[in-house]
C-alpha cells in the first residue's frame, strides 16, 4: 500500500512540475514579447521624427540614422492614400503616422523583417535571446516636397 501512495506522489510532482514549468516558459515569452513589441514602436516613432524633421528643411537636405527593429516587424512602408507611414507588427493591426507636407517614396518600397519562427526559436525568444535587424535609413528631401527613404539591413 505504501508504494501506491509513493507512486501517487511521484506522478503528481511530476504533474505539478510540467505546469509550472509551462507556465513560466508563457510568462517569459509574453515578457519577451511585449519587449519586442515596445522596441518595435519606439524605432517606428524615432523614424517618423527623423522623415519630419528632414520634411521641414529645404531641398537637397539629407540625414543617415541607424535604427533597431525586432523580428515581429512585418512591414514598415508608406501609404500615399493615408499620407502616412506605417508599421505593421505580427499579429496586429497596421500604426499610422501622418507625415505633414511631404509626399514619401521608400526604396525599396517597404520594409519587411518577419521571418518563420521555429520551436528552438521561441525557446530561444523565451530565455531573452532575440533577433533585431540594425536598419540604415537614408532620408534624402529631393525637392520641396518629396522625400525619398533609402533603407538597407
Amino acid at each position: 500500500m505504501e508504494t501506491i501512495e509513493q507512486w501517487m506522489w511521484f506522478i503528481a510532482g511530476i504533474l505539478i512540475t510540467s505546469i509550472l514549468v509551462v507556465i513560466t516558459f508563457s510568462l517569459l515569452s509574453n515578457h519577451a514579447e511585449g519587449l519586442e513589441n515596445g522596441q518595435a514602436r519606439e524605432s517606428f516613432n524615432l523614424l517618423t521624427e527623423y522623415v519630419q524633421e528632414v520634411c521641414m528643411q529645404g531641398k537637397n537636405f539629407k540625414t543617415t540614422k541607424n535604427l533597431v527593429f525586432p523580428q515581429i516587424v512585418k512591414t514598415i512602408r508608406y501609404d500615399s492614400s493615408l499620407d502616412s507611414i506605417c508599421i505593421t507588427i505580427q499579429d496586429q493591426d497596421p500604426d499610422c503616422k501622418k507625415i505633414a507636407v511631404c509626399d514619401i517614396t521608400f526604396n525599396p518600397p517597404q520594409v519587411s523583417l518577419i521571418e518563420e519562427t521555429s520551436f528552438f526559436g521561441m525557446i530561444q525568444k523565451a530565455i531573452g535571446k532575440r533577433d533585431f535587424a540594425n536598419i540604415k535609413f537614408e532620408i534624402i528631401k529631393d525637392d520641396y516636397k518629396t522625400i525619398t527613404i533609402n533603407w538597407n539591413r
